[in-house]
């Protein structure tokens, strides 16, 4: 028999509270009492208790484990993330579990060998994002995280964004209003009128007078969007990249906002 266990979350507006996690009690059976013998403690090898191993890769290849503590017949499995959008506490209370259980193996019976995996599905974690989805709400996510070929470029009053997987440019300016264009259009990319004008960005910035007066001056010519990782949500996008000398994580809302963090 496996016992199954799922972390459950609470939040409220970005204050965690993690359930303190005890030992795991194991279920007993009533009997006819009968005169027994008084117990002698057998020494139990700890040193083989814990174990951690992989058992596959997520879409984006992260590595998914498991951690085992105990080596008793009965097997409990308890897993933490599995939501297909953002779950952090979820992950943070199995993560707490395994902390506990490795200092303190002997907390597990005798006769249960504990399974615990912090996350089943990593790709869509957004650790960093956390206390501002709460602010920002964005719904279910609508598909897991992917990392599709993108590129950024910096302008004076903001920033452009794309993304080939949909063809999508989004223009951020920093009075954190968005708009979005679709660029699915084969002939943009041989546009270039300049280094600091090609491609979609160059073609949008010099045919949307709009764009244009929002954005301000080009600062440097267009680069592909390094470390560039999206999910998106029934109420928006979360993107991330590392182009600026750091990463940086964007929230894109359906209200035709942006935010930073």
């Amino acid at each position: 028999m496996v016992l199954f266990i799922f972390a459950h979350e609470y939040s409220e507006f970005g204050n965690k509270r993690i359930v303190p996690v005890g030992p795991i009690q194991a279920a007993t059976v009533s009997q006819t009492p009968t005169s027994t013998p008084e117990a002698t403690a057998t020494p139990r090898n700890l040193g083989e208790d814990v174990e951690t191993w992989e058992i596959g890769r997520s879409v984006n290849e992260a590595p998914l484990e498991v951690i085992r503590i105990g080596n008793g017949p009965k097997a409990v499995l308890f897993v933490g993330g599995i939501h297909a959008g953002y779950a952090p506490n979820s992950v943070a209370v199995a993560e707490e579990a395994a902390d506990y259980f490795r200092r303190v193996p002997s907390a597990v019976p005798p006769d249960i060998s504990l399974y615990i995996i912090p996350n089943l599905n990593s790709d869509a974690l957004w650790e960093d994002a956390y206390e501002a989805l709460f602010k920002h709400p964005l719904g279910c996510a609508v598909g897991t995280a992917v990392t599709p070929t993108g590129a950024v470029q910096r302008f004076a009053n903001g920033l452009m964004i794309w993304r080939q997987d949909k063809e999508r440019v989004y223009v951020l300016t920093n009075d954190e209003k968005l708009t979005e264009h679709d660029v699915n259009n084969p002939d943009l990319r041989g546009y270039y009128n300049s280094e600091l004008h090609k491609g979609a960005f160059g073609y949008l910035y010099n045919n949307d007078p709009d764009v244009r007066d929002r954005l301000g001056a080009p600062l440097e010519a267009e680069a592909p969007a390094e470390d560039f990782r999206l999910q998106d949500f029934e109420k928006g996008v979360i993107l991330t990249f590392s182009n600026f000398g750091g990463k940086t994580t964007i929230l894109l809302t359906d209200e035709a906002r942006w935010k930073a963090y």
